[in-house]
């Protein structure tokens, strides 16, 4: 009898479909850096544009390591990166179909698994909410503020308790929205891909 492994992208399978990936493989495949940067620097490549080479790849996962410019990277971090994406990251990421990597060509192009990784590294990014939420953060503040500039300039005659119970239910306010909003963003994952 074989159990059932839960799936986190979405569990199709078929041409041109995601793949079954277990949370395990997913997170496996996720716990190396190097695997990470990869990712990311292919992200904002198309599946149709023909993708990258591997030495391109190494120098943007070597900057990326690094933080510098990638003409700011040494021939030694470079060859270290290139090493090891041949050996070991790229074809681990090509099995489960994150990348496609074709050694002869040495060209890497975006699989079919590569958009739902990526909303796992960036889920802020792709849920595009951050922004609505630094407004809702500020509003707080302004109106808190608002309060306590009239009070403290005897505008108009304001009890600090009502000013204090005001500020700390707008700010509880905002806070608990943002976090039962991550808390569903975390628990449903982006299905995209």
């Amino acid at each position: 009898m074989t159990s059932a492994r839960p799936t986190l992208l979405g569990g199709q399978t078929g041409e041109g479909g995601v793949t079954d990936l277990d949370s395990d493989e997913v997170f496996q495949l996720l716990t190396n850096r190097r695997r990470r940067d990869t990712i990311r620097a292919l992200a904002g490549e198309d599946e149709d544009d023909g993708g990258t080479d591997l030495g391109t790849l190494a120098d943007e996962v070597a900057a990326a390591e690094t933080g510098a410019p990638i003409d700011e990277v040494s021939s030694d971090e470079r060859q270290r990166v290139y090493i090891s994406l041949y050996q070991s990251h790229l074809p681990a990421l090509d099995d489960a179909d994150v990348v496609r990597y074709d050694e002869e060509t040495s060209r890497v192009e975006p699989g079919p698994n590569l958009d739902p990784l990526v909303a796992y590294l960036d889920p802020e990014a792709q849920s595009g909410d951050s922004s609505s939420w630094l407004g809702y953060h500020l509003l707080a503040g302004c109106v808190g503020l608002a309060f306590w500039t009239v009070h403290f300039l005897n505008v108009l005659r304001i009890s600090p308790l009502l000013l204090h119970t005001g500020s700390i239910l707008s700010s509880l306010t905002v806070a608990l929205g943002h976090l039962r909003s991550r808390a569903q963003e975390l628990l449903t994952p982006s299905s995209s891909g």
